[in-house]
Parts: structure tokens; sequence; C-alpha cells
């Protein structure tokens, strides 16, 4: 990853899972189990972002409670 800190970075890859979202949306037998990965990993990193943008340290961690 470019710079952890920079909000953009993230949004970014948030667009990247979006867009792998849409692909599987868009097949003949849809992979529910991976478009599930994806919209979690798409709220994550747009929460990271948020963060980012705030100033915040961004945590390299999965829990974000």
């Amino acid at each position: 990853m470019n710079d952890p800190d920079d909000w953009r970075v993230w949004v970014a890859k948030a667009a990247n899972d979006l867009l792998n979202i849409d692909n599987n949306l868009r097949s003949q037998v849809i992979p529910w189990d991976t478009v599930c990965f994806h919209a979690q990993q798409t709220a994550e990193k747009l929460l990271k972002a948020l963060l980012a943008a705030q100033g915040e340290i961004v945590p390299r961690t999965h829990d974000l409670t």
C-alpha cells in the first residue's frame, strides 16, 4: 500500500472491492461468500479512510470497534 495515512489510498482500495462485488454480481453463478467478503472489506477500508482524513493514525488491524 502506498501511504496508509492518505485517505485517498483507502478510498481507491475500497473502490476496487466494490468493483469486485459488481463483477461477481453480474456472474451467472454468484459467489455470495466472496461478495460478502468484499462488502466487509469495503466498509473497513472506508472507515480507515475516515480515520485518515481526520488525521488519526490508521490501525493495522481488522478490529475497528
